[in-house]
């Protein structure tokens, strides 16, 4: 197996049985024919068995499935096998799984590795490792202040950021930003909280451009080291962002009433938010619907989040009527689903069926899906099996294959995407499943 290859496949997810189906496998007891899949170098095999063998405390099993993937020196397996004896103790076994990786200058090998060091007591050797790549990654520098907060090195870390957040800045520095957080929260935590907000306050635009992470630590700093400061800086320059904290810091001093005000002026999203964390949540639902008219696509499927959640889907149903152009694709969704949890299942599949994009991939696997869950697994299969041979149909397929015990042809179906093109048949379905 070559590394690269390896990496091309599991970004594609090309030749290997989707994650999805691995995992319905070994949901299903189906645990040979992982095995035999994953000693055939089917990686999303390998991992979901592993995940398996760990989860059932056998760590070592776990290992030597991941072994010869990670043999060829690809990071994925890598990461998984550190993280496997990591989480079992076994911190020397990790560094050691590591090492290679970080002396090639791995960039998550080496952030990783500096953790672990720490982790053991080897600050020096951990910071002694991240120093020299500080100006290229900013990864480095997240792990160099995470890894001594509370360790006594600020003023250390301090003198390390503070060049990498000045500018100017070399062509190489790819820490532009990222550097000035970091520095910022080292500052603040060592106690220099005026200096780690002015730092913040003279950085957080640049031009046309707002640096929104800026903005929120900002707030944070503000709001617990100068709230009055906050305020000023929600009505000129914090915008939603320092509104959103503000109104967090009033509703923890039991000034909900004001909390809230300061949030109607923002987009709705903010203060439904806020009276969630509440338990308002029929009032968040009034917040959000107006929105939800203007704007479907942004804010309905929070709307039919809370109100399924809250046992509301004849009123959803009921608000359905209340949009225009009731064929698009997000629309008959929410409506399905509101008919699915009033237990009318039928029409909710006639609902996706009845739509203008009825004979595209998402309606047939939303269709599948609804029988799937209602208990009717072979009328799902029989949906999708003229499909058998398009992503990401297939995978659905293969899935529910699976759950009816029919493995072998569930390897058959997913074989199948690597030996032709994708399927996309002309008119109506005629192929019928062989049941």
């Amino acid at each position: 197996m070559d590394a690269a290859e390896l990496d091309r496949r599991f970004r594609m997810h090309d030749g290997w049985v989707p994650p999805l189906v691995a995992r319905a496998l070994i949901e299903h007891g189906h645990h040979d024919g992982v095995r035999r899949e994953a000693a055939s170098g089917d990686y999303f095999c390998a991992r979901a068995l592993a995940d398996d063998l760990d989860a059932r405390d056998d760590r070592d099993g776990a290992i030597e499935v991941l072994r010869p993937f990670a043999d060829t020196g690809w990071w994925e397996p890598i990461s998984r096998t550190a993280a496997l004896l990591a989480g079992h103790g076994d911190t020397d076994a990790a560094i050691a799984v590591l090492r290679p990786q970080a002396d090639a200058g791995a960039r998550l090998a080496v952030s990783r590795l500096a953790e672990l060091l720490a982790g053991q007591g080897r600050l020096d050797e951990a910071i002694a490792l991240l120093t020299p790549g500080l100006a290229g990654e900013w990864l480095y520098a997240e792990a160099l202040v995470s890894i001594t907060a509370g360790q006594g090195r600020d003023d250390e870390v301090v003198d390390l950021l503070r060049p990498l957040a000045e500018p100017p800045h070399g062509p190489d520095c790819r820490c532009d930003g990222e550097a000035e957080r970091r520095l910022a929260t080292v500052l603040e935590r060592r106690g220099s909280a005026g200096e780690a907000i002015e730092l913040l306050a003279s950085s957080y635009r640049r031009g046309d451009i707002f640096r929104v992470n800026h903005i929120e630590l900002l707030s944070e700093f503000l709001a617990r080291h100068d709230p009055d400061r906050l305020r000023a800086f929600a009505d000129n320059g914090g915008g939603e962002y320092a509104a959103e904290r503000l109104a967090q810091l009033l509703a923890d001093l039991d000034r909900v009433d004001e909390a809230i005000e300061v949030l109607r002026p923002h987009p709705p999203w903010y203060l439904a938010d806020l009276l969630i964390q509440l338990g308002r949540v029929g009032e968040a639902i009034e917040v959000l619907r107006p929105a939800a008219l203007d704007d479907p696509e942004c804010y309905l499927p929070e709307v039919r989040r809370l109100m399924l959640e809250q046992g509301r889907a004849g009123e959803l149903l009921t608000f359905m009527d209340e949009f225009r152009g009731d064929a698009y694709f997000e629309l008959l969704t929410v409506r399905a689903d509101a008919l699915v949890a009033l237990g009318r299942v039928g029409e909710a599949v006639e609902v996706l069926r009845a739509g203008s994009e009825a004979d595209s991939w998402y309606v047939r696997c939303r269709v599948a899906g609804i029988l799937a869950e209602d208990g009717q697994v072979a009328e799902a299969v029989r949906e999708l099996w003229p499909y058998r041979g398009a992503v990401p149909e297939a995978h659905d397929l293969a899935r529910l294959l699976v759950v009816q015990g029919r493995v072998e042809e569930a390897f058959e179906v997913v074989r199948g995407l690597s030996l032709a093109p994708p399927m996309v048949p002309d008119g109506p379905p005629t192929d019928e499943p062989p049941f």
